[in-house]
Order: structure tokens, then C-alpha cells, then sequence
């Protein structure tokens, strides 16, 4: 025996792992092996880990078990939990006024209720994800190294408000102070909660609030710069060369400073985070937006997006930030719906009058249908100039900021509840490649995404208002449900974990739709690998806010405490394999049918099994096979689980008896007297040179009398039997 460093080529995935040779007719007794230093991004699931290379080890088990829980339990998280009672109070009230004698629900600053939060005194336990929010509190560094930004005009900042313009009064944009997140942040680690970061950071031009539309830049001291072109975006002025990359790196400094002080209050230890920066990027209401439904213009180009994703993660890392996890999260609202798009229009003036006549239906106000009729001639008149690789050709179109719905009546132009034009889109594909089209715009690659999230508020909520199918629930749940679908399906192929990153949905809501895969794992099998959703501050009462501590489906959900999220799985499964009919001293009748069944323990389960026979390219295992073909086989096989570990390489070797050569090899084998194994070979090469059926029969009826006589002399009688079967195969 010999030990010996396999690699493995499966399907372009390399996995490394440490083998031990075995004799011929035996299983290698393999061990649990770490993957070589190769590229992470080539192994695939054997390398199941976050982008960053250097993530602390509590941030690896994190991501790890994240990833291996996705399709067993979901969990629910809710925004500013740790701040905010279950009754909606806001900061404010809080912080300034405490809790209102009126309340009769849990309500007021954590100062007020230690170790106490919204989820918990709604149900009695933490929820898994706690969300902050960063908001603000990225002028803290900027401020201090640059000054404040000053402004004349009284009537825009009147005197008494509060904003980034005003100066950095240590408050994020909820109004909760740096000290009270950093608290949470920490409290939350300790019960067993995740971490959840978002950053509704402001205008880095205009200083703005971080929804402002003032996307271009305004005068104020040391600036003065007007756009002149659709690149020249807050964007470009903070990215690198931009006139005000300097100040956006002090801005990235205070989140590294707020990273620094939850490690020392943590007495020294990285908390895992989960960092969800600029989140929402398909809709055009952030400065980092990519859309320009509503502004009609992109606050941020695709390339700029892509490249401020990049150029964050990078300092961060740069200045030893290693323990989060990055999220990408557009908003559902803007990656489309099955609708009429720019280049329907193109050379169809019956489109157009369709679409007027639709707009006439509507109930809007004589001046929105007035604004509308405009629009459309727009978009028509863009059209006609349009080719396919124009920014707008495969957009859909936009009517009062909302999509226009495909089942129209082909005279009047109202929407009807038809299904024709929208299930062709859902059948053929046509949908699915829209969205997810538009859920890459801006995307900057697998390579820096741990979370593929989506942002909803589209299904139910504000969000409705962009929906052209929002009065006809079945569609509209159709759309939410394969929506998830097909990004929890890419998460899956990337090795990622997919989440509803932001939303309102509520407990029972979410379990319908993710752990109950919306009613149909055969139409929607990615459902259920949704590892979380984020509800946003506000409510938790409501008949669809089961409690999900004792409620029908508990097994289902996991909450804080109940899952050591930081603790890495180390333990590879382990495989065994059978054969049928079974093997006799290593020998097996011809064609026999291998099976292979790994087992992962405490584990959170087998990812996958890979097999390799005789050399050839290693194979996903799937169900049972067949080995053709005679004499000598070697079958390598191992296990991955979700965890990552790999499974050191098992080695079955074996033979078939499929010829007279073979057999006669099984003979000299099984026999323990030379002189019987001369006897009952020389009836086998006899029979193998008979030149008529009938004397072939009677030499190898002698020989099978030959080797009855010999059971419990020569040969067992497990050894006659076989012998005799593979004979009687071969006549």
C-alpha cells in the first residue's frame, strides 16, 4: 500500500484530496482531507466559502453553515429588532420620550429592556437575523478629516433639522446612536443571532438624504462642477481619479471604525457580519441607482455600479475588515415583468395606439394621462432609433412608472384577465431571461458576492404601485414566486446563498413561499434554498404573523441561539459502497450493479457523490450503475457535504468473471490445491475449444460435478456457487 495526493478533475471542478491505495479486492480505508491550494473559485462545492480570502474562521462557519442550512430551515430577520418594540415605535420616541404610558406592548430603548427585543417580547425568543442600519454615520470620519459642508440657502436646510448637511451629530439615519448599534451589534453575536448591515448612505455630492433626488451636483464650498454628460454621476466623483475620491475614502473609514469598535466591545473578537451596501441598485431612487424609469436618467452607469461594489469591498479588506459577508440586493420593483417592451414598439404605430387606448382606461387624473400619452410618444419616438445592442431595446415599457401589462383588449386597449400573452412569456423563457437579465445589471460578478438577495416590496406593500398585475393576485404571486426561483437557482449554481434581502412580508407569508416552495417544489425546486428574509422595521402583529417559536410549522425555522452559526463543521461523510450480486474474495459475477450511499453524521448532509471506474473522468453520482465489461475494475468514489468537506478517496478493486480466461483466473484463485485447479481449468479450456454446443454442455456438466465434489475441500461453498453461476453465464 501506498499514499498518494489525487486530484481530480470532475465535470471542470478540481477537487484535491489525500488518498490511500488498497490492495486488489478491497476498500481503501480513506480519511478526511483538506482541499490543495488551488483556486477557490475552481472547486466549486468542494470549496464552498465567502469571497473574501482572508475571512476569520467564525466568518467561514458562518457562510458554511449558512449555505449548508438553505433547503432544510429558513430564517426570519427583522430590521432594528434589537431597537424597536413590535408596536412600530420609531426613534424618536424612543430615545427622546421613552416608553409612552399608553403602551401596552413592548416599546423603548434597549437601556430600558435588557436582553430584550421586538421578536422577543412579541414570541419569547430572538429573531436569527438583527438588522442595522449604518446611515449617517459614514460622515463621522469625513467630517472629521475634511470639515462639514456649509450651505447659505436657509430656505433648502432651515435652521432646527436634522441631516448630513446640518454635520454629523452622531446619530444614524434612524436616530439611534454609534455606542447603541455597536451594543446591539455585539448582544446580537452573543445570543445567537446574525448580524445584518445596511447603509442608506447619503449623497456624497449634494449631501442629500439618501433617497434626494438631487443625483447631480449642486454648489457648496470647494465645489462647484456641473455635469455635462450622463456619466458625470455622484458615482464618478467618488470613484478613483473622481474630484472627490479623497472624502468617499474617509466615508469607507467610518465603517471601518464601526467595524473596530464592535471587535473591541466583543473583547477583541470579529463579529460576522452580514453587509448589505448599496442595496436596491435596480430603481433609480438611491444616487448609486441603475435605472431611469422614474428620473429618466441612470443615477449610477452599470460600470460605475460594478466598480463602486468593488472599490468598497477592496478598502475594506484592505484596512482588515475580514469578517463580512457581502450581499448584492436590486429591488424587485425594477427587474420588469412580463410587458411590452421598447423594441415592440419599434415600426408598430398599432402598439402605440393600443397602448393609448390603455392609457385612456385608466383611472389616473387627466394631467397623469396627459404626462402618460407623452411618455409613450417618447418611447416611440426612441424606439424608431433603436438597435439591439441600445441601451433601452430590451427594456420594458413605462407608463406612469409602472409596466404595461401583455392581456389587453385588442379594440378598447383595458387590461383584461387573460392568460394567453402571459403565459407565453412565462413558457417560453422570455420571462425568465428578462429578470435575470435585470438582475445583472450592475453585478460585479460571483467573485465578490457571498448573498444573492432581491429587495421586495413589490408583491405586497408600496412596492405595488410599479405592478401592472397587481388586481390580479394569481399572476402577481406567480411572478414573486419564480422571481426567487430563478435567483435562488443561480445562487445555487455560484455556490452562494440567496435571500429576500428587504421586504414586509409577514411569518406565515414567508413560510408559503419559501419553506412550502409557494405550494409547488416541482414548478419552483430553488424555493426552498431561500436561506432568510428580512422584514423591515414595523409591525409584528397581524393574523400573518404566526408565532414562529410555537407555531404548525416551527420545525421549519430556526431563531437565534438555536443553531451554532460560527462553529465550522470539520467532519468529511463518509461513502460505502455495494455491490449485487455481492462479491466473493473480490470477484464479481458479470455486470453487477454498484451502488453508493454516503452518510454525513451530525452533518448538515451530503452535498453530492462522485465515483470514477477503470480511469475514466470522474461522474456525479445519481443511481445505481452498471459495471460492463470483464476482468480487472478499480472503482475511486468519495463524498462532499454541504459543509465543503471532502471525503479522502475510497478504492474498490475488483474483478468479473465474464470469460473462460477470466474465469479460469477465479479458479486458480479460490482453489487452495494446485492440483484441483489444474483439474477444473483444463474442463474449462476444453469447453472453451468445443466446436459443437452439445460437447461444450457435457464438459461443463463434468465440471461443475468436479467442483460440487469439492466444497469443503478445496472450495467453499460460497466459492462453488459463485463459480457455478459465472460458468452457466457463459454457456
Amino acid at each position: 500500500m501506498f499514499a498518494a495526493v489525487l486530484a481530480l478533475t470532475v465535470s471542470g471542478v478540481t477537487l484535491v484530496a489525500s488518498a490511500t491505495s488498497a490492495e486488489p479486492a478491497s476498500v481503501a480505508s480513506a480519511t478526511s482531507a483538506e482541499p490543495a491550494s488551488v483556486d477557490p473559485w475552481a472547486q466549486g462545492a468542494a470549496q464552498i466559502r465567502p469571497v473574501d480570502p482572508d475571512a476569520t474562521p467564525e466568518t467561514v462557519a458562518l457562510f458554511k453553515n449558512m449555505y449548508a442550512m438553505s433547503g432544510h430551515q429558513w430564517m426570519y430577520g427583522h430590521q432594528m429588532d434589537m431597537a424597536m418594540g413590535y408596536t412600530g415605535a420609531r426613534a424618536a420616541q424612543t430615545r427622546d420620550s421613552g416608553v409612552p404610558a399608553t403602551a401596552t406592548a413592548f416599546v423603548g430603548t434597549r437601556d430600558q429592556h435588557a436582553d430584550n427585543s421586538a421578536t422577543k417580547q412579541a414570541w419569547g425568543q430572538h429573531t436569527a437575523i438583527q438588522g442595522i442600519d449604518l446611515g449617517y454615520l459614514e460622515l463621522k470620519d469625513e467630517f472629521a478629516q475634511f470639515g462639514p459642508i456649509f450651505d447659505a440657502r436657509t430656505a433648502k436646510y432651515p435652521a432646527g433639522g436634522r441631516g448630513p448637511y446640518y454635520g454629523y451629530d452622531g446619530l444614524n439615519v434612524d436616530g439611534y446612536p454609534w455606542a447603541d448599534l455597536v451594543k446591539w451589534a455585539v448582544e446580537s453575536y452573543r445570543h445567537g443571532s446574525i448580524v445584518e448591515v445596511s447603509w442608506h448612505e447619503t449623497n456624497p455630492v449634494t449631501y442629500g438624504g439618501y433617497n434626494s433626488n438631487l443625483y447631480y451636483p449642486g454648489t457648496w464650498t470647494g465645489h462647484s462642477t456641473v455635469p455635462t454628460d450622463m456619466n458625470q454621476t455622484a458615482a464618478s466623483y467618488v470613484l478613483p481619479g473622481g474630484e472627490l475620491h479623497s472624502r468617499y475614502e474617509a466615508r469607507m473609514d467610518s465603517i471601518v471604525d464601526f467595524n473596530n469598535a464592535v471587535t473591541e466591545a466583543n473583547g477583541g473578537t470579529p463579529v460576522p457580519m452580514i453587509f448589505r451596501p448599496y442595496h436596491e441598485h435596480s430603481g433609480d431612487w438611491f444616487w448609486w441607482g441603475v435605472d431611469d424609469m422614474e428620473r429618466k436618467f441612470q443615477p449610477a452607469t452599470y460600470e460605475q455600479y460594478e466598480q463602486l461594489y468593488k472599490r468598497l469591498q477592496s478598502y475594506l479588506m484592505g484596512h482588515g475588515v475580514h469578517n463580512f459577508l457581502y450581499t448584492i440586493s436590486p429591488d424587485r420593483s425594477r427587474l420588469g415583468e412580463p410587458s411590452w417592451l421598447y423594441q415592440d414598439l419599434k415600426g408598430s404605430p398599432e402598439l402605440k395606439a393600443l397602448l393609448d387606448n390603455y392609457i385612456n382606461t385608466k383611472t389616473w387624473s387627466a394631467a397623469t394621462k396627459a404626462t402618460a400619452h407623452a411618455d409613450l410618444q417618447a418611447q416611440y419616438d426612441e424606439a424608431r432609433t433603436l438597435t439591439e445592442t441600445s441601451f433601452h431595446w430590451g427594456e420594458p415599457i413605462a407608463l406612469n412608472n409602472a409596466g404595461v401589462p401583455l392581456d389587453l383588449n385588442p379594440v378598447t386597449g383595458a387590461q383584461t384577465t387573460g392568460t394567453a400573452e402571459f403565459r407565453e412569456w412565462i413558457d417560453s423563457g422570455k420571462w425568465k431571461e428578462l429578470l435575470m437579465r435585470k438582475w445583472e445589471q450592475g453585478f460585479p460578478g460571483a467573485k465578490y458576492v457571498d448573498i444573492y438577495g432581491i429587495d421586495n416590496y413589490w408583491e405586497s406593500g408600496s412596492g405595488n404601485s410599479y405592478n401592472p398585475y397587481n388586481a390580479q393576485p394569481a399572476k402577481r404571486l406567480e411572478l414573486f414566486c419564480s422571481s426567487f426561483d430563478y435567483v435562488a437557482e443561480k445562487a445555487r449554481a455560484d455556490h452562494k446563498i440567496v435571500a429576500m434581502t428587504e421586504g414586509n412580508s409577514q411569518i406565515q407569508e414567508i413560510h408559503d413561499r419559501f419553506a412550502n416552495s409557494c405550494g409547488n417544489e416541482e414548478k419552483y425546486p430553488n424555493l426552498k434554498n431561500v436561506s432568510y428574509a428580512l422584514t423591515w422595521q414595523g409591525t409584528q402583529s397581524g393574523t400573518g404573523n404566526a408565532n414562529p417559536v410555537t407555531g404548525a410549522y416551527r420545525d421549519e425555522i430556526t431563531m437565534a441561539g438555536e443553531r451554532d452559526f460560527y462553529t465550522s463543521d470539520v467532519t468529511a461523510p463518509t461513502t460505502t459502497v455495494s455491490l449485487a450480486p455481492a462479491l466473493v474474495n473480490g470477484w464479481s459475477l458479470p455486470g453487477p450493479t454498484v451502488t453508493l450511499t454516503a452518510d454525513d453524521g451530525d452533518g448538515w448532509g451530503v452535498e453530492a457523490i462522485w465515483f470514477a471506474l477503470d480511469g475514466s473522468a470522474w461522474t456525479k453520482y445519481t443511481a445505481p450503475f452498471v459495471v460492463p465489461g470483464d476482468g480487472h475494475h478499480i472503482l475511486e468514489f468519495l463524498a462532499v457535504d454541504n459543509f465543503g468537506n471532502i471525503e479522502g478517496v475510497n478504492t474498490l478493486s475488483f474483478s468479473t468473471a465474464a470469460s473462460f480466461e477470466s474465469l479460469r483466473a477465479a479458479v486458480t484463485e479460490f482453489s487452495s490445491d494446485s492440483d484441483v485447479a489444474m483439474g477444473l481449468n483444463d474442463k474449462l479450456a476444453a469447453a472453451e475449444r468445443a466446436k459443437s454446443a452439445k460437447v461444450r454442455a457435457n464438459v461443463l456438466d463434468a465440471f461443475e460435478n468436479q467442483l460440487a465434489a469439492q466444497v469443503g475441500k478445496a472450495l467453499t461453498a460460497q466459492e462453488v456457487a459463485f463459480l457455478t453461476a459465472a460458468e452457466r453465464m457463459l454457456h
